[in-house]
């Protein structure tokens, strides 16, 4: 190999790990910024990625998909995903479905507690579908570069119970009241 060629690929090896702090600082922005939240009517998956040159600019995304409309979760992890405990989650839609379609309609990467987050959706999904009262309730605060706040989930669910059980309770006394009322009631 002449000197030349020597010099151009040492040049380009030079450029190259010069280059790499750039992207490495791309990459972290680029995975801090994601958020991911479960509103009453969508799943929101917010996301700036930084353009090559990270003094131009970002490009900025938000996704939207309707809960009603989620017919599946489908999680995924790679071998260099399970060394650090992480997942990918793909969203699906009715029309996503089918062996001519591969893609889902979001991939998310970097979830930490993925089952919680499947669980959540289906629940939710199946519930607007139904038509009845929401459960969960997922504000961006209760979820945290991919790892949710259980506390949020368990007071909401705590909350439920007390008012289900007040309510049984309250059903009794009224029909513990309507017997008594029917006993002391004159018989003619």
């Amino acid at each position: 190999i002449n000197a030349e060629y020597m010099g151009l690929l040492y040049g380009a090896g030079l450029l190259m790990l010069l280059w790499l702090p750039v992207m490495r600082t791309i990459w972290r922005k680029s995975y801090t910024s994601r958020r991911l939240y479960i509103t009453d009517e969508n799943i929101v998956y917010s996301n700036e990625v930084p353009i090559i040159c990270p003094c131009l600019g970002s490009t900025k995304t938000e996704k939207h998909i309707l809960l009603s409309l989620v017919t599946d979760v489908i999680l995924e992890q790679g071998c260099w995903q399970a060394k650090y405990g992480i997942h990918s989650i793909k969203l699906e839609n009715p029309g996503q479905m089918g062996a001519a379609q591969t893609g889902a309609d979001v991939a998310i990467d970097g979830i930490y507690d993925p089952t919680t987050f499947k669980r959540r959706v289906l629940a939710i999904a199946s519930a607007k579908r139904r038509g009845t009262p929401l459960l969960f309730n997922s504000r961006p605060s209760d979820i945290e570069n991919g790892k949710f706040n259980e506390d949020a989930n368990d007071t909401l669910t705590a909350i439920h119970a007390a008012q289900t059980e007040m309510n049984s309770t309250m059903k009794r006394i009224a029909e513990l009241l309507e017997k008594q009322q029917i006993r002391q009631q004159p018989q003619i």
